[in-house]
Parts: C-alpha cells; structure tokens; sequence
C-alpha cells in the first residue's frame, strides 16, 4: 500500500505552498520598495525644485562682464598655434557648460567673428564652420585661412561672406586656379591683410587687386625674395615687415599715408629720399648684423614713437635721423652687445622727449642713467622711464635711487604751464645680484617708498641671483639655490 505523506501529489503541494509563501513574501518586498520609491520621487521633486532655484555664483555674474570673458577666450583658442593642439576650438566648447552659458554664447556674434579656417576637409567640419559663420550675424569678420588655400569647400564658404571681412590672412605662393580666386571684386571692406610668403615661385593673386578698404598689411617672408606688391598701397596707413626684403626701401615709396611701419633693421638696397609727412610710429626690429644706413633716406617731422637697435658703425646717422624728429615724444633703445655708445649725444637729439624705454641695453643702460643724474638740463621733459634686461645687472641700485630723487621732482625754474615735468613712472624690471645682504624684496620697497615720496607711480620687478663659486660649496657670504642645511630628518 503506497504511504499517501509521499505521494507525487502531496510533494507537488508542499512546493506550491513553498512558492505562494515566498510570493507573497516577494510582495510585500515590492509593496515597501513601492513606498520608498514613491517617498523618494516626492523628495527628489523637492530637492529639484530647490536646485532649480539656486543661482550658482558664475551664472551670478552679469551677462555683460560674462560676454567679455567668453570673448577673450574665443580670441585665445582662435589663435592657430592653440588650434594646432586642441581639438576643441573657438566657442563651441562654452556651448557645452550648461543650459545658461550656452544662451549666452549663442547670442554673442562678436565672439564668433574671429575664424580660423582648417585645411581638412570632412563633413563635420563642413558643419562646424557653416555654424560658426552663421553665429557672427552680420558683424564684421576676421579670417585665418592661411591652411584653407586648398578647401574648395571652404573658400566657397569665405566667399559667401566675403562682404564682412575686414581681416584675412592667407599663405602665398597659391596653387593655379587657387579656390581663394572666388573672392575676386568681393573684398569691398578688407582693412587688414596678413600674407605669409613662402620660397617657390607664385603668380599674382587675382583676388586681391581690388581691396579699396585695405589699409594695414603685414608681410611675414621665409627667406629674402624680390617679392612686389599686387594691391594698392597708396592708401596704406600701416606696413609691418618680418624677415628679409632688401628692395623693401624702394617699395615705401608707393606708400606715402603710413603712419605705422615696422621693418628690420638690416641692410636694404640703396633708394632715394623719402618723405613721410603722417608717420607717427616707427619699428626698427633687431636683426642679425644690424644695420641703419637705411633712415638716412627717411624724413618722418611728426614721428612720435621710435624702437631702435643701436649701431655704433651708424651712430651718426641715427643723430642726424633723431635731429630730423623734432616731434619724438618716445624712444625704446635696444643695443647689440660688445659696442660702445655716446649716450649723451644721444640723449641731446632728442630734447623733448617724455618717455624713453632701455629694453636689454647691456651696460648701456647704466651709462645713460648716469648721464640723466649728472646732466639734469638733459630731456627736461622726461616723465615715464622703463628699464628691462634679461641678463644679471652688474651695477647697483643706487643709481637708479639717485635717479629717482634728482628726476623725481619738479624742476622749480620750469614753468608752471608748461607740460607736467620730472619723473612720474618708473618701471624697473631685472635681475640684481644679493648684495650685502640686500635680497630683492628689500631693494623692491626702497624703490618703491622713494617713488611715492617723490610723486612717482614705480613699477619694480627685481629677481635676486645668487651668486655661487665654481666648487660645490657656495662662496662666502653667498647662499645656494639649495643646500641641505635646509633638510631636517623629519622632511
């Protein structure tokens, strides 16, 4: 007789009763866990309410200060050696902060104005700059497409805004039927053109024959080259030169309206006089074997600033060129190291000079300084002084001490309704030797209670250079840059 507590079917009921038990416990689960979620979304909705409702102290800012500083940065990450190593670039990447930002940046054309064209073509990119054109509205654009010269894409895409530019830089020489030829008779309002000019022989561009607008030009070449211009330049206000073009001399002829010009100081091919009865502001870049023979064919009566390279072999035709200036109100000095100089015949050439900056004069810049404290008749009208080096100074800080309180106040013999005299700003940036026990801090104060004292605004920058002797312990008096006297057995 078979036992009916092991029967199939009473086994069968036990695990039915097993399973409806746990069931049911999995219910009760379910219910609670129910609860809990309903518990937590009414307290997330709370807590949301209350985030919603907070005012994060970068979105505090007003939108009008936030502009600014969305421009900057679209400046600095449209900039082609930042471009070169970011793959996010321009303002897009503000777009991607938050909701608020994104508002922002999207309602500011003047932050996508400035535009660096990439040579690589890809539909997304295709894209990004569609955009990017589109965003600047109608404002006026500045363009590098100085890696676009291959995208047709591209050009098409400038040439379709080509009525907005009002800068462009672009990369010479140009290939045949250059896909920039679309902008031919379309560059109305171009004011500033940038041309990078490679080796390897280049036709005209065509396209830029007729710039009525264009008035600053800025030539960048890689090696000396007979290049001509294929614009108009008698309307050009500005010229800035870099690299060698010794026909350069020659072509400023064309160019009688500059007020700006900047070129390097080397050895240019003889030309004739010339007159340039606007220019106000005059580069002379440092080159290598510098030469100046070239402003003995200048007349500039209303120039007002001067950056020179000193050249003792040209001394005589820097005097005569400065004693043509009557109008000078500001010199930068810069000096090749090893020659010797008159510095003061040179001060005396420009008697109405109001700032003089000695930018790495080498040990010149002592010498003038002295020249100012013992010849006080000398630049009466000197009020801002900056001295910069990147080398040790080998003179102390009295002189410029000294300087300060001879400079410093007003001559009384002056009149009163003459231009404000005496010394008002002093920037003095190098690196200084300890001496006596003096760090640089120290000397920093002391020139700067002078200063204030005497009615100076003083900008002083000194680094302190310790000097060490040849063997590895330091020289006396002297302390390294490190020694392991500052080491204890705790560190």
């Amino acid at each position: 007789m078979t036992n009916v507590e092991s029967s199939p079917a009473s086994m069968l009921r036990a695990r039915l009763a097993s399973i409806d038990e746990e069931r049911a416990a999995v219910h009760a689960q379910i219910a609670k866990l129910q609860d809990k979620l309903g518990q937590l979304a009414e307290a997330r909705k709370d807590i949301a309410k209350q985030l919603k409702n907070v005012t994060y102290p970068v979105l505090a800012i007003p939108n009008e200060i936030t502009a600014e500083i969305f421009s900057y940065y679209a400046h600095f990450m449209t900039r082609q050696d930042v471009w070169l190593q970011a793959a996010p670039f321009g303002p897009f990447p503000i777009t991607y902060v938050c909701r608020a930002w994104r508002q922002i940046a999207l309602n500011l054309p003047k932050i996508w104005t400035k535009i660096f064209l990439d040579n690589e073509v890809s539909p997304a990119l295709d894209l990004i700059f569609r955009v990017w054109f589109e965003r600047a509205g109608s404002l006026p654009l500045q363009v590098d497409a100085s890696e676009a010269g291959a995208n047709r894409r591209l050009c098409a895409l400038l040439a379709a805004h080509s009525d907005q530019l009002e800068s462009l830089s672009c990369r010479l020489p140009l290939a045949a039927n250059s896909p920039l030829d679309a902008l031919e008779g379309r560059l109305g309002n171009l004011r500033d053109l940038t041309l990078l000019i490679g080796a390897g022989p280049s036709a005209s561009p065509t396209f830029l024959s007729d710039a009525p607008a264009l008035r600053k030009v800025t030539l960048s070449f890689d090696r000396d080259t007979t290049w001509q211009p294929f614009f108009s330049c008698a309307q050009l206000t500005e010229l800035r030169v870099h690299g060698e073009l010794r026909t350069l001399i020659r072509l400023l002829a064309e160019m009688p309206q500059l007020e700006v010009l900047e070129l390097p100081a080397i050895d240019y091919l003889p030309a004739p006089s010339f007159h340039f009865p606007n220019l106000r502001t005059l580069f002379c870049t440092s080159a290598h074997n510098a030469r100046l023979q070239f402003l003995g064919s200048f007349a500039a009566p209303t120039l007002d600033d001067l950056h020179v390279q000193l050249v003792t072999a040209d001394a005589d035709i820097l005097h005569s060129f400065l004693g043509r200036t009557a109008a000078l109100h500001s010199l930068t000095l810069f000096h090749t190291p090893g020659q010797a100089w008159d510095s003061y015949s040179l001060l005396a050439c420009v008697p109405y000079l109001r700032k003089l900056t000695l930018q790495n004069v080498a040990k010149l810049d002592a010498d003038i300084i002295r020249t100012l404290i013992i010849h006080t008749s000398l630049l009466p009208n000197l009020c801002e002084l900056a001295v910069v080096r990147s080398t040790v100074s080998q003179h102390g800080t009295a002189a410029n001490l000294l300087l300060l309180e001879k400079r410093g106040k007003q001559p009384s013999h002056l009149d009163e309704a003459a231009p404000q005299s005496g010394l008002r700003r002093l920037e003095y940036r190098v690196p200084v030797l300890e001496l006596d026990g003096l760090t640089a801090t120290k000397v920093a104060k002391e020139f700067r209670e002078t200063a204030l004292r005497l009615g100076c605004e003083a900008n002083v920058s000194l680094v302190s250079v310790v000097q060490a002797s040849s063997d590895t312990r330091p020289a006396a008096g002297k302390l390294p840059l490190y020694s392991l006297n500052d080491v204890n057995n705790d560190t």
